[in-house]
């Protein structure tokens, strides 16, 4: 298990209503050295985000039954925090947002997420480097 990231650490909040995917994610954002909170749908990401007053950035899934959808997530999230970073998840490269938003394909590696992390967080921890261990 890794250790937890410092205080410092950019606070990422994960939102996908499959819970073995949220799980290997959080896992993933961990070892890459960022504090994480979690939620299953939008309404609970929501409340979280309001619970959690770091949050840098926003990795929510496009598609989520029942409630909001990963652009309405974000569209709520921006009201009460204007400046918040998001980055959308999906399996279905149809479903892209628009060149202007930042997006990752699932599934996707933990280096790719390294690297898309840290495009949208140069502060953040540094991407693995090339030929680094998973």
């Amino acid at each position: 298990m890794p250790e937890s990231a410092p205080a410092s650490a950019p606070c990422v909040l994960v939102v996908d209503d499959d819970d073995n995917v949220r799980r290997v994610v959080l896992r993933q954002l961990a070892r890459l050295g960022y504090r994480t909170v979690e939620a299953a749908d939008g309404a609970g990401a929501l409340a979280r985000l309001a619970e959690t007053g770091d949050v840098a950035l926003l990795l929510v899934d496009v598609s989520m039954p029942g409630g909001m959808n990963g652009p309405e997530v974000a569209e709520h999230a921006r009201r009460t925090r204007p400046g918040l970073k998001v980055l959308f998840a999906s399996g279905n490269v149809d479903q892209q947002i628009a060149a202007s938003e930042d997006f990752i394909v699932k599934p996707y590696r933990k280096e790719e997420l390294a690297r898309k992390l840290h495009e949208i967080l140069p502060s953040g921890p540094h991407p693995l480097q090339p030929g680094a261990r998973p």
